[in-house]
């Protein structure tokens, strides 16, 4: 299990250098401070989440981040408002604002708020 960690993390920092070599997005830390500067998510995060609650992608809105053991994308939906594990914290500009990939091998984690 550690040789399968280390390599998922070697993949990911070799990914993110080769991305912010070519100015792309960048890999955040998972961290509560770089969670609160998300304001947004990835493309294909409400694609995600309209598939996995079968609604409408147009239907589903980013509210808010939330850091509680972990950051979460909080989405207002048809069925209610739920909140979305945070797989990667994304910066364009170099970590000074963010987006959530909540994508993670085409599966996402989502759970309602009560």
């Amino acid at each position: 299990m550690k040789r399968i960690i280390r390599n998922i993390f070697i993949v990911s920092i070799s990914f993110t250098i080769s991305l912010a070599a070519h100015g792309a997005n960048i890999i955040l830390e998972n961290n509560e401070q770089n969670c609160k500067k998300i304001s947004n998510w990835a493309s294909d995060s409400r694609e995600a989440v309209g598939a996995k609650l079968g609604v409408s992608m147009q239907a589903i809105s980013f509210i808010r981040p939330k850091y509680e053991y972990g950051c979460f994308a909080v989405a207002d939906t048809p069925k209610g408002p739920y909140q979305c594990y945070v797989q990667s914290i994304l910066s364009g500009d170099k970590g000074r604002t963010a987006f959530a990939n909540i994508v993670m091998f085409g599966n996402v984690s989502c759970d309602p708020i009560r």
